[in-house]
Order: C-alpha cells, then structure tokens, then sequence
C-alpha cells in the first residue's frame, strides 16, 4: 500500500483520484493548493504525489520545484486540463515529434478528459503509428510488440511492429528505484524542461480552448439525500416477509 497526495483546487477531482486510489488499496492525502500541499508533505512523506500544475492560490509547478529541492527523489505526476483531447493529442504528438528517437510510446489508458481515453489513440494518428488500447502486458523482442489487451469479456494478446503506441492500464507495472544518477540529476536540476508553443513549433492557435470542438460550460454536483438503513430481527421467516414487504411499500419490486 502507497501513500498518495493529491494537489487539486478542484474537490470534484480529488474526490475521483481519491475513489480510484482507495479502491486500488492506497491512502489518500489531500490539499487544495501547492502551499497546502508542501505543507502536507513535509508532514507526511507520501510515496506519490499527483498534483494539478495550475491553481488559483498557489499553482503546481512552484510546488514540483519545492518539493524536488527539497526532495529530489520523489515520485511526482503533474495534470492539468483546459483543452479537450484533440488539441492535447495534437501537441503532445508535436512534442513527441521534436524529441524523436522513440520505438514504442506509452501513454496512460486516459486522462481527465472525461474518461474517453481519446489521448492516446489521437497521438498515434497524428504520428501515423500502429496502436495497442488498453494493454495490461508488454512484451518485446526483435523489433516486435506483443501486448495483452483488456477486452470485456477476458484479454486478447495483439502483436504489431515498431515504432509503435500503447495505451496501459493502471497496475500494468510496478515503477522501478530512482537510480543513483538519476537522483544526481534532478539534485543538480534540470529534469523538468519547460517548452512553449515556438519552442516545440506549435501554432497556439491550434492548441488550448481555441481549437477544442468541445467546452465545458457548466459543471454541476448532484448530492444524493442520505440512506437511512433499516435492520429486520427475529426469525429468518419473518425477517424475509418484513423486508419483502418494505421493499414493496417503497416501490423497488411490485406487488
């Protein structure tokens, strides 16, 4: 079991990574800026911290930097959202495009992009590649990918060569030790590179909100009433006939 901070100004995200964490057996700490979230990590040393980069009152990336300082070998994922997935796909292929020299890109299953798992795939059509969803195992060798995929009803193992994409699942591997260079570096800085619009070559308009064919324009919470929960003793008949009879008295089966 990991301890996992999320940094979010935004409760309904928090309270989504929170359910997702806990169902996978993790503990949950939260804040809602990056001060809060220094604040909690130096209290409670987590083993993972997800943080959103921009916020209202003190933003992600102030905090990364921080925290790194101060610790440099801890795991950090950075979000953040404002455009739907086909400019994010876009930029990130552009991005991927200018780092060059890759053979397989792997990609999360999806993003906060309402769960629709476009990312990925819109990356691989951008760089033309063959693609693997969903992907629980990857196995390589001479140049080829086999990968199991999830599928509804059990797993199919699909094979394609590279360069190519996957999509994984959460699970789908266990992140290795920092290695002692690798610790050497982000404590000397420069592991996190920031890149704009010119540097990659990306015209801004076709990134962000302006080239999003869908926005967000209101975002409502739906608080259910609480559930009152009712015990019935005695003897199991009995019990039985009583729920029965609950159970049709407030409509849930017919008569």
């Amino acid at each position: 079991m990991a301890t996992i901070l999320v940094v979010d100004d935004d409760e309904q995200m928090r309270s989504m990574l929170r359910q997702w964490a806990k169902q996978a057996g993790h503990q949950v700490l939260e804040a809602a800026n990056g001060a809060a979230g220094i604040a909690a990590f130096e209290k409670n040393s987590p083993d993972l911290i997800i943080t959103d980069i921009f916020m209202p009152e003190s933003e992600g990336l102030g905090m990364i930097r921080e925290v790194r300082k101060r610790h440099g070998n801890v795991k950090i994922i950075a979000m953040s959202s404002g455009s739907d997935t086909v400019p994010t796909a876009y930029a990130l292929s552009e991005t991927i495009k200018k780092i060059g020299g890759y053979d397989l890109i792997l990609t999360g299953e999806e993003t906060t992009d309402a769960s629709t798992g476009h990312v990925g795939p819109g990356i691989a059509g951008h760089l033309d590649l063959p693609q693997v969803t969903y992907v629980s195992e990857v196995q390589i060798e001479d140049g080829t990918l086999r990968a199991r995929r999830t599928a509804e009803d059990g797993t199919e193992w699909w094979q394609t060569k590279m360069p190519s994409l996957c999509t994984v699942n959460f699970g789908c591997n266990r992140p290795r030790s920092p290695s002692l260079t690798g610790k050497i570096r982000v404590k000397r800085g420069g592991v996190i590179v920031h890149w704009s619009c010119a540097d990659v070559g990306i015209d801004p308009k076709k990134v962000g909100l302006l080239n999003s064919p869908t926005i967000v324009a209101k975002v409502d919470t739906i608080r259910l009433p609480a559930r009152a929960g009712q015990i019935f003793t005695g003897e199991p008949k009995d019990a039985v006939q009583a729920l029965l009879e609950a159970l049709i008295r407030d409509r849930v089966i017919p008569r």
